[in-house]
């Protein structure tokens, strides 16, 4: 199924067939730019915007080190060769499962849609995590393991989809994951930063979060030198 908003890595090829994302190759998705990867064993990734990923397959190994970004994996089964995903400190492993990793800094989130998959932080013990799961390293210290609501882990990946799904989060938080797909800046007036918001919108269409946003929270848009502000 075709992902809305989704831009397709250019290794499609023509009718009935994928080409297969290189060995030990990278794949960089620009801001504001999603790929929907196939890889050479079967397993698809969709990466999101502004992510940095290399993969590195053997006879024995299936390896992925996510240097930046966020990914979201559907992995083939093939139990005698381990699917590992690396992020900073953070190791997942599965075999045949789909979860999700995303890195920013040295905090690492990893929410398990289909499955179960190891996790585990250097030096830590691995740690099982099954769907509707979430592990979370913060700070690079301490992983935790804690239940996810389907609709909130629903809500978290709708950018597969192109979408950023918002339930009761500040403006300031909003502005902020907008602000992850696009080369222009929004901005909030401080005396506005905390105010709730709620709603379903494309990640492409910022004008459209933000009018429809300053709306919600009784502002006003401005828009100048690739900056759009919502004020008092």
């Amino acid at each position: 199924m075709a992902l809305a908003g989704v831009g397709v890595a250019g290794g499609l090829i023509g009718a009935g067939a994928l080409a297969l994302w290189p060995q030990g190759s990278g794949i960089r998705t620009r801001i504001g730019e999603m790929r929907r990867v196939p890889l050479a064993d079967g397993s698809m990734a969709v990466v999101n915007s502004g992510s940095e990923l290399s993969v590195s397959f053997t006879r024995r190994r299936r390896d992925v080190e996510l240097a930046q970004g966020e990914a979201w994996f559907q992995v083939a089964k093939a139990p005698d060769r381990p699917f590992t995903v690396t992020a900073g400190r953070v190791r997942v492993q599965a075999v045949g499962t789909a979860f999700n990793v995303r890195r920013a800094g040295v905090g690492v989130d990893v929410v398990v849609t289909e499955g179960t998959v190891k996790v585990w932080s250097e030096g830590g013990e691995p740690q099982l995590v099954k769907a509707g799961q979430r592990a979370r390293l913060d700070d690079g210290v301490g992983l935790a393991v804690s239940a996810i609501a389907p609709d909130a882990a629903q809500q978290e990946l709708a950018w597969r989809e192109g979408q950023i799904v918002l339930d009761d989060v500040t403006l300031a938080q909003a502005a902020q994951r907008f602000n992850a797909y696009h080369e222009d800046r929004l901005e909030v007036d401080p005396a506005l930063a905390d105010r709730r918001v709620v709603g379903s919108f494309q990640t492409n269409d910022m004008d459209g979060f933000a009018q429809a946003c300053a709306a919600m929270v009784g502002g006003r848009v401005e828009r100048g030198d690739g900056v759009i502000r919502i004020l008092k």
